[in-house]
This record gives structure tokens, sequence and C-alpha cells, in this order.
């Protein structure tokens, strides 16, 4: 029981329970001062009953601290007591989260709502009001910001119940903002496999799909979903942030470009059997011509030999360089009809590849020339050659042509030279035949190459003009490039490929690209032309 105030000092313990009941009280008083302050600083903005019971409520408290402190009737002491009790109950029932604690919440309202000017202390409604608008300020800010993206945004929480959607979703899905709040995002896609694909960014993972999602009035949508997971402050998966763009145009690009694929490629598949007919009957064709001249050429040929045995004497000279002219012309023909069988052949006869040490089909080559080169008096030079998989037979029929027409077209007024070289590349033998002859206009690169196109008259320099066309196609077989490089009188170089790697087709005409750039070498053997 309290004693009077005359006896305060006769107990310690007394003091201090008297000094912490006066305390208590005063803490109160001051809360409720504060309280009423703030009040009274907002008196314009009209009474504020939630703030006059809240200090009325503090007062009160306080004011029962005091009577508990320095009355000793067991009555009011209890009235004095309970009140304050009954005022915490009452408000902790309510759930008034204002008043709910006397020492701490009112307080930290009180000094947490400082503000304006002037630094006045503001009530606590004032502080909650203000606290709303900025949250709805905030709320608005983040909704133009999702408004305005081109793309539709829809947002889920760990349910997979859609909380936020912008206009352009809407505008998507054909339906309002306020129908798809709280709707499952499943039922928004057309398979159900596609709805698992983005729920699996629930699991951490940024997640990329492409979904067909149905509009509102069944239209069906393809679109491209990024899913990115949206975590708390402790680092855990709340919910998923999907932005959704419509690829309908695209996939119909993609549709148009594989339709015009599918019928490009068909259009090349038939022009191209077209051109293997034509080039069949076309070889067919020449084939059976060049045996079907043969006869009647050996007649002419025949006879003409006849009469230059028989009635030689009783031609004069005219009638003689008649039938000399008759002869060339037979051999000619001859020689053309042997070269177009020998190209004809080309088209149709199977490579037989096996690794070729060129080294001695270049040899053997010129060993069968000999003879040429030996009347013409010429300097040849041969560098080292690879060991190429090739078909050797044929290969020697490039050196051979190459060789008779450096010898043929060489110069006149000086020692006539011819250099066979290689260089190594990363995936084909680069091989060139150079001489120092009679050359070339490059205008001419393209013409002598076809078949029986000759940039000099028959009586200048013999030949039928197809023997570049048959290095070419042999060439071209084994999956290589040939080109020439030449300027008149400067001599000119015939250059061709041989891949490290056949290919197990023919290549076509489009591989005839610019020329690789030779770097000359220093040859390692010389075969030098008897005196």
């Amino acid at each position: 029981m309290s004693l009077p105030l005359v006896a305060l000092f006769n107990d310690p313990w007394d003091l201090v329970f008297h000094g912490a009941n006066f305390t208590i009280a005063v803490a109160y008083f001051c809360i409720a001062a504060l309280v009423g302050l703030g009040l009274w600083r907002e008196r314009q903005r009209g009474l504020n009953p939630l703030g006059l019971a809240t200090a009325g409520i503090f007062f009160t408290c306080g004011l029962g601290h005091v009577v508990h402190a320095f009355t000793s009737h067991i009555i009011v002491n209890a009235g004095a007591t309970s009140i304050p009790a009954f005022v915490r109950s009452y408000v902790e029932i309510a759930r008034v989260q204002v008043v709910a604690d006397a020492l701490t919440v009112v307080p930290a309202l009180t000094f947490l709502s400082l503000r304006r000017k002037f630094g006045l202390i503001a009530s606590g409604e004032s502080v909650i009001l203000d606290y709303q608008r900025a949250l709805g300020q905030r709320e608005r800010e983040r909704q133009a910001l999702t408004d305005a993206l081109a793309d539709a945004l829809i947002s889920t929480n760990a349910r997979g119940e859609i909380t936020v959607v912008n206009v352009a979703a809407g505008e998507l899905l054909g339906r309002s903002r306020q129908s798809l709040l709280g709707q499952p995002i499943t039922s928004l896609f057309e398979h159900p496999a596609e709805a698992e694909g983005y729920l699996r960014a629930l699991a951490g993972p940024v997640v990329n799909v492409e979904a067909t999602l149905r509009r509102a009035d069944g239209t069906l949508i393809p679109v491209s979903i990024n899913a990115n997971p949206v975590r708390d402050h402790e680092d855990r998966v709340v919910g998923i942030v999907g932005i959704a763009r419509d690829i309908r145009e695209q996939k119909l690009i993609e549709a148009e470009r594989r339709a015009y694929t599918a019928r490009l490629e068909a259009e090349v598949a038939a022009r191209t059997r077209e051109l293997q007919e034509v080039n069949a009957e076309l070889e067919s064709f020449a084939y059976s011509i060049s045996h079907d001249l043969r006869a009647p050429l050996r007649t002419i040929a025949g006879f003409a030999q006849a009469v230059a045995e028989e009635y030689a004497d009783a031609l004069d000279e005219q009638g003689r360089g008649y039938l000399a002219r008759v002869q060339n012309g037979v051999r000619r023909m001859g020689g053309l009809i042997d070269d177009l069988l020998t190209f004809s052949r080309l088209a149709r006869r199977d490579l037989h590849t096996r690794m070729t040490d060129l080294n001695r089909t270049v040899t053997e080559v010129i060993g069968d020339l000999k003879l040429e080169i030996d009347r013409a008096g010429v300097q040849l030079e041969v560098g080292p050659l690879p060991t190429v998989r090739c078909d050797g037979g044929v290969i020697g029929q490039v050196f051979q042509n190459l060789l008779t027409n450096a010898i043929k077209y060489r110069r006149q007024d000086g020692e006539a030279r011819i250099e066979i070289g290689a260089q190594e590349h990363a995936d084909e033998y680069l091989i060139w035949v150079r001489d120092n002859g009679i050359g070339f206009d490059m205008r001419y690169h393209d013409k002598i190459w076809q078949v029986f196109q000759r940039l000099h008259g028959h009586g200048t320099f013999e030949g039928t003009g197809i023997g570049l066309a048959i290095v070419r196609r042999i060439i071209e077989r084994h999956g290589g490039r040939t080109w020439a490089e030449s300027s008149p009188g400067q001599g000119a170089t015939f250059s061709f490929t041989l891949p490290k790697q056949p290919p197990a087709a023919p290549a076509s005409d489009e591989q005839q690209t610019a020329p690789l750039s030779i770097a000359p070498s220093r040859p390692a053997l010389v075969v030098p032309s008897p005196a």
C-alpha cells in the first residue's frame, strides 16, 4: 500500500516506486501535449476526433499514474491502474494502430511527421494521409510507365495470378484490364506446355518462349515472351514479369520466305535437270557427229592422196596448190574431230583418283614432248610439285596442253623459257605454267577457255582452239579453278588449283573466281634444252 507524501523518504523502495509512476505520468502528459499541439497547428483543416481521443487517452493514462502514486485508497488505486490497462486493451482489440502503444507508436508517428517549412509537428492522421498520397503517386507513375510500353506487359504473383497488365496487353488480348486482373496466367495460353514453359521462371531462370495466346474473340496470336522472375528482399521469387511481343507479321514473313525458298529450289532443280539433259544431248550429239564425220573424211583423205600420187605430174602448180589445201583441211578436220572426241569423253569418263606424284607426271609429259622442246630450243624450269589425289592420266593431259601452248606461242626474237611451279595453300594446291612468249590481251581472257575459240588465224599458229577448254573441263571435274594472267609481248601464266580433298561431284562454272596471287619461287629442278 502506498504511503502518504510526507513519508516518501522513509523507505527507499517507496521512493523508487513513486518516482517511476511520476515519470510515466510525465511521459503520458508530454505525449498528450504534443498531440494537442499538432491538433492546434492543424486546426484549419477542421476537427480531428481521432487526434482528440488520442490526446485524451494519454492524458487519462498519465492522470491514472499520478493518482496511483499519491493516494493510498484501495478503490482509487484500482481504478487508476485499470484505466490505462483498459484503454490499451481496447485499442489493441480495435486495432487502431495510431495509438496501439503509448510509449512507442505514437511518439514515433509524432516525431516522424516533422515537416513543412517551420518544422512543425503534424498529427498521426496527416502522416498517414501523406503516406497514402505518396503511395498513390508511385502507383500512378508505375502504371503510366507500363502503359507506355509498346509490348504487352503481364505481371503475376507466385500463384500464377495476374496482378498487373498494361494497355498493350489489353489490346493484344482484346480484354479489359479489370477482366484480366486476378485471372490465372495459364488461361491465356492455347497450349498447356507453353504455359508450363512460361511458369518455369518461378524456379529462378529467365525464360524466353514462343507461345500462342487466345484473344477474347477466339483469335490465336503467336507471341514471343520474355519471362523474368521477381524477387523480394530475401531473394525469394514472388512473381513473374512477362513481356509479350506480337510476332504475327514475323511469322507471315517467315512463311512467305519458306514458300519462296521452296519455289526457288524447285525451279533450280528443274533448270538443273533441263541443263543436264541439254548437256547430255549436246555431248551425245558431238560424239555421234564426230564419229559420223570420220567416214567421209577418210574418203576425202584417200582420194586426195590418190590424186597426189597418181596425177601429180598432170597437175600444174595451181592444181597442186589446191590439192595441198584439201589435204591440210582434211588433217585439220581430223584434229578437230580428235579433240572434240576427247572433250566429249571427258564429260562421260569417270575419274579414277589416287595419290599421284605430279613430279613424275610432268616428267612423263616432258618425255613425250622432248622432240618439240628440243626443236624449239626451250629452256624448261620445273619446281617441286605436290603429291595430290587426282586422276593422273587426265592431269597429264592438262600439263601436255599447257606446255604445248607455251611452246607454240613462244617468242621468236630471244630465248624461250617455260617455268612450272606450285604453292601449297590451306585447302588446295596452286600450280602454274609460266612462259615468256607473245602473251595475249586480257580482254579475251574468257574467250580463250571456250571450245574452238582462237586469238590467231590458222595460218599463223596451228591448233584447233580446244586445248584450253579441255584443261578447264578436267580441272573443274576435280573441283579446282583455272585462270590466266598475261599482257601482249610479256608472256603468260596459266594457273589452276587442285583441292586437297576432291569433291564427290564435279564443280560448277561458278567456281571460276578471281585468281590467287602467285609468289614466284626459286626452281629446284632445271631441265635445260640441248645446245
